[in-house]
């Protein structure tokens, strides 16, 4: 919580003949709903809009979670 989100980043499945993510005409596009306020919680992370006229292409969502900061609460000396 508080902090930038992390570089989203995608794995991948199914290439063939030697293909890598680089063999895509066009990468995926990676977002996520969550920004720098978000509260503590879960946010789904998609990818989409990838394309190649050698692959059928498919997306599983992933998810960030944004986790409480700590929080130190000192009584005060007297």
């Amino acid at each position: 919580y508080g902090t930038a989100n992390p570089t989203l980043t995608v794995t991948y499945t199914g290439f063939v003949n030697g293909d890598t993510n680089t063999s895509l005409t066009t990468q995926p596009s990676i977002s996520t709903t969550a920004v720098t306020g978000s509260g503590a919680g879960t946010y789904p992370i998609t990818a989409s809009g990838a394309v190649s006229s050698n692959y059928s292409i498919s997306y599983t969502a992933g998810t960030l979670t944004v986790t409480k900061a700590a929080l130190t609460i000192a009584a005060d000396n007297q």
